[in-house]
């Protein structure tokens, strides 16, 4: 016989059952791009950019497995900072698949880069010798090209946010105009709320104040920040991975067993050529996708972001 549930066990049922949809839709979402992702393997012909959009494919993911853990135990408000990630993953897929190879020589330069600051801090800290540096951070010259290279705080992108969100903002261009505006509201959204929760806001401080007394579990607010959280990271994710099918050609899960949809709702079988909307790397959320992501289309409770992509 068990015994009474502890409140945080109490707190995760509630959650799950004030948001059944929601938590079925995303966690769906993240199996499904497992399950496209899995096959994936890096061959000699396989370029820069076809590992860079699986990698950042996978980090999406992860940030927003992160999402439904944060929701689900009452830490919403870090929620939304793991959605940010994520929606920054999918910005800067899109950004990288403007011009592939170009962009993604430049992200994997700058993880070189970032794995010298390490080694200095590390240096500094006394725990790495200088013999034990990375034979690529013992070469003066080349070292001096990377710190020259990526002088600007921007990160591999080497370029504000603000002109990388104006040159992705296109790709959501639909023809009554929802899509760009859904893009521009979540990037709105998560740039607010997003970076507020990643920081050590005021507002958010002050809610952890119940009456005289400090509250220790979650907040009022908690729930609806992890409902947001959740729709978000899931809008992100579902974008990033019908980015990875279309950037990579990968099949996915239900194409393997009897063909899949077209971005115009045909039937497409195994064999067939792929639509220019896929070849192209990029653009409005497929139907394919959509479809073959089980609850997505007729289950998540959208408000406001994204319903344009999954709910058409």
């Amino acid at each position: 016989m068990t015994g009474p549930l502890d409140g945080e066990t109490r707190y995760r049922q509630m959650m799950r059952a004030r948001m059944r949809s929601l938590f079925v839709a995303v966690e769906d979402l993240i199996e499904y791009t497992s399950d496209v992702l899995r096959p994936w393997r890096k061959k000699p012909e396989t370029t820069d950019y076809d590992t860079a959009l699986a990698l950042l494919t996978v980090r999406v993911r992860g940030a927003v497995a992160g999402v439904v853990v944060l929701a689900e135990r009452g830490f919403g408000e870090l929620g939304m900072a793991a959605a940010r990630l994520a929606a920054e993953g999918m910005v800067a897929a899109h950004w990288m698949s403007l011009l592939p190879e170009e962009r993604a020589e430049r992200f994997l330069a700058f993880a070189t880069f970032e794995r010298l600051e390490l080694a200095d801090l590390l240096r500094k800290r006394g725990e790495l010798r200088d013999d034990e540096m990375p034979p690529e951070h013992r070469d003066p010259e080349k070292v001096e090209q990377l710190r020259k290279r990526f002088k600007d705080k921007s990160g591999w992108m080497q370029v504000p946010m603000k002109k990388v969100i104006e040159d992705v903002t296109p790709l959501w261009r639909t023809p009554d105009g929802k899509g760009e505006a859904d893009f521009a509201q979540m990037v709105e959204t998560l740039h607010l709320t997003g970076d507020r929760h990643s920081h050590v806001g005021a507002g958010d401080t002050l809610r952890f104040l119940a009456g005289d007394r400090i509250a220790l579990g979650p907040t009022d607010f908690a729930p609806v920040w992890g409902h947001q959280a959740m729709i978000m990271g899931g809008w992100s994710l579902l974008n990033t991975t019908d980015l990875a099918i279309k950037g990579l050609k990968l099949v996915s899960p239900l194409a393997r067993v009897g063909g899949s949809f077209s971005a115009n709702g045909g039937a497409v079988r195994d064999g067939d050529e792929a639509p220019d909307c896929w070849r192209c790397g990029h653009g409005p959320l497929s139907v394919r996708t959509r479809r073959q992501v089980r609850h997505v289309p007729q289950e998540l409770p959208l408000v406001g972001v994204g319903r344009h992509h999954l709910c058409r």
